[in-house]
């Protein structure tokens, strides 16, 4: 986790919704997979289960924190949607009377990332509903 967090911070913009997943498995899913182990939890549909919340989580982290992470010249969102919907990154606020304003491209990049969040919560749950997931499982996905 920390080597990872170290790479974080020297790595450049990230490219595509592939790289934001793997940020994301990275990150959060390394948490929910140490609270597995504590609770001596080897299952490996817990695992998977784990693995696609941790992404939902991540991808949901990058969408909270982006007003900061523009703020600061950080390049969360991934280039491949922003170009998807005709945005580039200098080109997210709009002055209007001096006023900053969010351009309406970005509402549908921050739409497509939440759809891609869902997604990851979906096959997460639907691994809970197929398959008999140890007991206490539920205490190391609580965060969820």
């Amino acid at each position: 986790m920390v080597d990872y967090q170290l790479f974080d911070i020297e790595r450049g913009d990230i490219t595509t919704i592939k790289e934001l997943e793997v940020y994301a498995e990275n990150t959060r899913s390394l948490t929910l997979y140490l609270q597995f182990h504590l609770l001596n939890i080897d299952d490996p549909n817990a695992s998977l289960a784990a693995s696609h919340l941790g992404r939902c989580l991540g991808i949901c982290d990058v969408i909270k924190k982006t007003p900061y992470l523009l703020a600061v010249h950080r390049g969360y969102l991934p280039i491949d949607i922003l170009l998807k919907h005709n945005l580039y990154m200098d080109r997210i606020y709009s002055k209007i009377g001096g006023e900053a304003l969010v351009v309406d491209e970005f509402y549908d990049v921050m739409l497509e990332l939440a759809a891609y969040a869902k997604k990851h919560l979906e096959v997460a749950r639907s691994i809970q509903e197929k398959h008999e997931l140890p007991k206490h499982t539920h205490r190391a996905l609580i965060m969820a």
